[in-house]
């Protein structure tokens, strides 16, 4: 990504890059962290 941003943005592009990337790592984490809190869950009612 900032391969591909540094070609119109220059570096400014690569530091968009980095924000960009540490954004969607952040989703990305908590989506993972919500399902494994529904996996847990899931588990604890079945066998309670």
């Amino acid at each position: 990504m900032a391969i591909v941003l540094s070609e119109p943005f220059g570096l400014n592009g690569v530091w968009f890059s980095i924000a960009i990337s540490s954004v969607l790592k952040g989703i990305v984490l908590v989506c993972w962290f919500v399902g494994y809190l529904r996996k847990m869950d899931k588990t604890l009612t079945y066998n309670a």
